[in-house]
């Protein structure tokens, strides 16, 4: 991101340097303490070294190098580096915190159950001490492992898992680090989203920097309270279920222009550095050594962190000076410090970079040191999710890695992009539109802090992040496929978003517009730029073949103008010019006929304009549903997302689409479950039984005002005909009732329940609550279930129809809320001054547990012989609380209130 500086509250300490004895004795290990002898696999062992050596800076491994080789149970060795550390203590109550002790640590994270040692050594200029061996124990594990590349472009956990990140980026801090993440990680993480990027920016998390600016000391001192702050922010994100992308330099501290930082980089001469021009950054001994001291520290002190995902060399890196005339170096040095960072991360972190501008990269993408690759996307255009989904294809396509959107917004500009979209419908589309694309995950929009945080868009994720934990895109390799949409008798626009910037040649000049809107070669080739005599070497103008099913209109939307000279916008149909204009911001239109036609875009002028977008209204023969979907490689699953094309940030009413049909080509043939998704709650709005016998799944979609998504599962068997799924609420509970004709081999029924805890549960995860038998009759038959143990909120219901020879397949879903009548009593409820509750439970309910309205939980309860328990509430803050006990396997609730 080409960022403006923000205004950023910094917490000043006084930078301790332990400085060792004068002698020339080894060094002596005065004690070594654990924090613990047991930990679980995958999380932090952590070690205490007190030291007596010589050295006169504990951060320079040249100084002095504390290192650890671990055995793990099967005899395997890893060594690690330790790192020396500050200790500061937080004040929760405001962020701040205050200095303490200097002392060496190893961290490290097992990964095998069992008795594990470690050997300590430590290196000075007088020679080299090791530590009697020392022995921990690793229990079963509590988490998923640390997050891998396998043979999908998916990423997944060391359990098998899939690990989809769903998130933003949060870059750096508006005012006190401790307040702003644990805001944003907390609201993050209540939707279950589960990914953000951290920047190690000066004014951030950065160790380095120029001595003397804000408690920096120079090269090779690192600053400990940023390393402090970042210690509690990987442990807090790992206890919210969220992983990191560490963004461990900025373009800006490499530029001399570009958010310019060069002459306050400790690296340049001028501040006693080894590098006298920006490119020795990248080419200079000196500097590369250093650099790799500074990633020795970082691996040490952070490369246990299980939600680390990966380690981000650079923050576009295309925008430090002449990068364009360096491109080699800039690929070599990051080949050298990726392999660097290999030798020294005993967890195999990923690795990658980013660039702000596609045309570059090529070479650096291809190492095999990059793990994923990454867009950065920026255009104020109405449709931004199209071009987010093109740079996807384009990279998967050219690199076969992984792909992520880092960053994206409608806007550069500070607060733009609220004036732009204040409801975020770009970032809703823009999040569905890249799950869907075959990245590894959603696309990232920039502006978490002036954007998502005062607008709280925050509840646009979980619905995403909810739908997607049900897909097994991963374990099923899902892939792009491209589908079509037909029916209806309305024709649509295709409106196409050119990718190139300003100084990349289009290898390809001559489009086709296909039927579904789509272009070939991909709008990824389309260049953004439309050239006059004075660029010569980049002129390229774009050729359009197209076929109008009926008259329409081609239309072609000015972004922005050269001031230098005259620009035409000049557009020819079929080989005649029709417009001759001079080029302003502002949209330029032609008729065109029914037929087919090839219609050319240039500038007779002199220098350039931009453009926004290309417009073909009337050339789709159907319905205007833009559909983005992923097939399993087995062909036996597909899943999608489908949009109204006409809904935008600018336009929030269009008419509804309805009539319409999706078609996804190359899918096994049998029976599929077809569930529509609803995009606000990720709850099944409506299912049907679909019948592939051509090769092509041909499913009906519901009437579309804004979005849907789908998923399709093949059966194995459809035994039956389901004519009728429902519920209703009764005094006694959940009366459900289902219908069927043509039993054939069916076994019986599981009765399954989501029940969604005040809105934060998560639907696709069921468990069965009951069983009914199968009459297996050709005449079908009359089914009932009631469900006596109905919590508050909202249950979600389904059934799981079983064969007789054990396979399944699942019923629609259906919703129904509850009155909140059950067998939790609470008085009195409001609470009254003394904060003295009774609670009354249920006799078989073992205990109850007391949760806030964010789910975090405040105390549990143990039930008594007359299951009347006392609950003192004076010391919690006044809201909302929630009882939860659990009966026959049946959730209760109730709500309670605490006033003062």
């Amino acid at each position: 991101m080409l960022f403006f500086p923000k205004n950023a509250q910094f917490f000043l300490f006084p930078l301790l340097i332990l400085r060792g004895v004068a002698a020339v004795a080894a060094p002596v290990f005065n004690s070594v303490t654990p924090v613990s002898t047991t930990v679980a696999t995958y999380e932090k062992f952590e070690v205490s070294v007190n030291l007596t050596a010589s050295f006169s800076n504990a951060y320079n491994y040249d100084d002095v190098a504390l290192t650890a080789v671990f055995t793990a149970p099967n005899g395997a060795m890893q060594a690690v580096d330790g790192f020396f550390m500050q200790n500061f203590t937080l004040n929760t109550s405001d962020g701040s915190i205050s200095s303490g002790s200097s002392v060496f640590k190893v961290r490290f994270a097992p990964t095998q159950i069992g008795n594990w040692q470690y050997a300590l050594t430590c290196t000075d200029a007088s020679g080299a001490t090791t530590y009697a061996t020392q022995n921990f124990t690793c229990t079963a594990a509590t988490s998923k492992g640390f997050i891998r590349k396998n043979a999908t472009h998916y990423l997944g956990f060391d359990n098998g898992e899939q690990y989809i990140p769903v998130g933003q980026n949060q870059a750096w801090q508006n005012g006190n680090r401790y307040v702003d993440y644990k805001n944003w990680l907390d609201k993050l993480a209540a939707q279950n989203a589960n990914h953000v990027r951290i920047w190690m920016s000066d004014w951030a998390f950065a160790l380095e920097w120029q001595n003397g600016n804000n408690s920096f000391s120079g090269l090779r001192q690192y600053k400990q309270s940023n390393a402090f702050y970042l210690d509690w922010l990987f442990d807090y994100a790992a206890a919210k279920g969220v992983a990191m992308m560490l963004c461990l330099n900025h373009h800006g501290q490499v530029s001399t222009s570009v958010n310019a930082e060069w002459y306050q980089n400790p690296y340049y001469s001028g501040n006693g550095g080894p590098c006298s021009a920006t490119i020795d950054f990248f080419t200079n001994t000196s500097a590369k050594a250093t650099m790799k001291n500074r990633l020795r520290y970082i691996v040490a002190r952070w490369g246990y962190a299980r939600n680390l995902m990966s380690w981000e060399l650079f923050n576009e890196v295309d925008f430090t000076d002449n990068y364009s005339s360096y491109q080699t170096q800039v690929r070599d040095w990051h080949d050298e410090m990726a392999t660097f960072i290999r030798s020294k991360d005993p967890n195999s972190h990923l690795i990658s970079t980013s660039f702000g501008a596609d045309s570059y990269g090529s070479s650096t993408w291809q190492l095999a040191n990059m793990d994923f690759t990454q867009s950065h996307v920026y255009d104020n255009v109405p449709t931004i999710e199209k071009l987010i989904v093109e740079k996807a294809a384009d990279k998967l396509t050219t690199y076969s890695k992984p792909t992520i959107c880092g960053e994206m917004s409608i806007a550069l500009g500070n607060g733009l992009v609220s004036g732009y979209d204040p409801a975020g419908v770009h970032l809703h589309n823009s999040i569905w539109a890249s799950l869907f694309s075959g990245a590894m995950g959603s696309a990232m929009t920039w502006w978490w802090d002036e954007y998502v945080e005062p607008r709280n868009l925050y509840p646009f994720y979980k619905p995403a992040a909810d739908f997607v934990a049900t897909l097994p895109l991963k374990n099923s390799d899902f892939r792009p496929t491209t589908p079509s949409v037909s029916g209806g008798s309305s024709y649509s626009t295709a409106t196409v978003t050119p990718a190139l910037d300003f100084s990349t040649v289009p290898t390809v000049t001559n489009f086709t517009l296909n039927s579904n809107g789509t272009l070939t070669p991909s709008a990824s080739n389309l260049a953004r730029y439309i050239h006059g005599s004075d660029k010569s070497n980049l002129k390229a103008p774009p050729t359009f073949a197209v076929n109008y099913p009926i008259a329409g209109q081609f239309r072609l939307t000015v972004a922005s103008v050269s001031s230098y000279a005259t620009q035409r916008v000049n557009i020819y149909l079929d080989g005649t010019l029709l417009v001759d204009a001079a080029a302003t911001v502002s949209t330029f239109s032609i008729n065109v006929s029914a037929g087919s036609h090839t219609i050319k875009v240039d500038n007779n002028g002199v220098d350039w304009y931009e453009v926004s977008n290309y417009q073909f209204t009337n050339a789709v023969s159907a319905p205007p549903i833009d559909a983005y979907v992923l097939k399993s490689l087995d062909n036996r699953k597909a899943a999608g997302w489908l949009h109204n094309a006409n809904y935008t940030h600018l336009n929030t009413s269009p008419s509804a689409v309805s009539g319409a049909i999706l078609n996804v080509s190359g899918m096994s043939n049998g029976n599929y479950l077809v569930n529509f998704i609803s995009c606000s709650t990720a709850a099944v709005s409506s299912s049907a039984m679909v019948a592939v016998t051509s090769g092509v799944l041909h499913a009906n979609i519901p009437s579309v005002s804004w979005d849907l998504a789908f998923s399709a599962d093949y059966q194995s068997a459809v035994p039956l005909d389901l004519l009728a799924f429902e519920g209703i609420e009764k005094p006694e509970g959940h009366q459900l009732s289902w219908r069927t004709v043509r039993e054939k081999d069916v076994s019986h029924f599981d009765i399954e329940q989501n029940h969604d805890l005040g809105g934060r549960g998560t639907e696709g995860v069921f468990k069965k609550i009951g069983e009914v038998k199968a009459a297996n009759s050709a005449d079908g038959g009359n089914y009932q279930f009631l469900n006596a143990q109905v919590a508050i909120g909202i249950s979600y219901y389904r059934l799981k129809i079983w064969n007789l020879d054990g396979t399944f397949f699942y019923s629609k879903t259906i919703a129904l809320g509850s009155s909140g009548k059950t067998q939790i009593k609470i008085a009195p409820n409001p609470t009254l001054s003394d904060g003295i509750v009774t609670l009354e439970l249920p006799v078989d309910a073992p205990q109850a547990q007391i949760f806030d309205l964010n789910g975090r939980l405040i105390s549990t309860i143990k039930n008594v012989a007359d299951n009347r328990v006392l609950f003192n509430t004076s010391d919690l803050p006044t809201g909302i609380y929630i009882v939860s006990a659990q009966t026959n396997g049946q959730v209760l609730t109730e709500k309670f209130v605490v006033s003062r």
